[in-house]
């Protein structure tokens, strides 16, 4: 156990394809609210404000999400606890956890 760094022996995160995933799912509609703002430069009335910002609450939803539910997820092994970071907070699992 000479690789432990501040009392955790490793960590699993969520697969890089997923996190990909996460990614787009933050850049697609932050790219969609974009192109609205860039609507109104052009063309600035009313009804192109209200769709960008509206575009901009759609992509700062999509960003959180998938922030909370992909790419926060991972798992902390310890000597003597597993912690599991989840959406919903983080839970401990008290024990050994014995090195293969």
């Amino acid at each position: 156990m000479d690789d432990v760094r501040d009392g955790v022996m490793g960590v699993w995160r969520v697969s890089r394809s997923a996190r990909l995933v996460g990614y787009l799912l933050a850049v697609g509609p932050a790219c969609g609210a974009l192109s609205a703002w860039w609507g109104v430069v052009s063309h600035p009335d009313k009804q192109n404000a209200e769709s960008a910002g509206a575009a901009t609450a759609f992509a700062l939803f999509f960003a959180l999400f998938a922030w909370w539910v992909l790419l926060r997820v991972r798992l902390e092994l310890t000597p003597d606890t597993i912690v599991m970071v989840n959406p919903w907070g983080p839970n401990t699992c008290p024990g050994r956890v014995s090195p293969r």
